[in-house]
């Protein structure tokens, strides 16, 4: 449960009591001797450390759980979304090359197993890389499948993610902004305040940048 209250974290951007919540998790995974839940607090610890400014300490601890998730272990399915984290918190370190593998193992790893969800979220992470390393007709590709993804599930929630991630994407400023603009009032509209506001400072922040 308190994993799961990490899960909604990221969804709504509501970081109160998120680390918290992923020691609980880890407390309770030591409780059940399990490494099934052993594996799903790990990622849920990994992603409150991102979602809270420590993406060094998330890798290290997303890097440590691998075994945990590896193929023949019992929480082997939850293996794309530990690595979609993984890579998010390598991005954050400006390790994209690093980052670009782990996603794309990723996407690969939740095709193979056949859970949409674990591919979106695998998705979600591969298209937050810079154009630099996801060329433009890579991302469109990936951007395709999302959503594709996302009406095949109704997963409606994390629209305003993949409408983030594609404004950022936009190279020229003038379009970037409302682009991001739109993204925050998606955010809005699923009661997802605190995203909204980061996002339009985000977009403030870049129509202050000078040329």
């Amino acid at each position: 449960m308190h994993g799961l209250r990490v899960e909604l974290a990221w969804l709504s951007g509501d970081l109160r009591d998120v680390l918290e919540e992923a020691d609980r998790a880890v407390e309770q995974a030591v409780a059940f001797r399990s490494l099934y839940f052993d594996a799903l607090a790990s990622r849920a610890r990994g992603q409150a450390l991102l979602m809270t400014g420590d993406a060094a300490g998330a890798v290290r601890v997303l890097q440590d759980g691998l075994p945990l998730v590896a193929r023949g272990t019992g929480a082997y399915p939850f293996q794309p979304y530990h690595l979609a984290v993984l890579s998010e918190a390598l991005g954050s370190l400006g390790r994209h090359e690093e980052a670009a593998a782990h996603s794309l193992a990723a996407v690969r790893a939740a095709a193979g197993i056949g859970v949409r969800m674990w591919e979106l979220r695998a998705w979600i992470a591969r298209l937050a890389l810079p154009a630099a390393v996801l060329s433009a007709d890579f991302a469109a590709a990936g951007f395709a499948r999302a959503r594709a993804l996302l009406v095949e599930m109704d997963a409606s929630g994390v629209a305003p993610r993949l409408a983030e991630l594609e404004a950022l994407r936009d190279a020229d400023p003038g379009s970037r902004r409302p682009k991001l603009l739109e993204a925050a009032a998606a955010y809005e509209k699923i009661g997802a305040a605190d995203h909204a506001q980061r996002v339009r400072a985000a977009a403030q922040q870049r129509l202050d940048r000078p040329p």
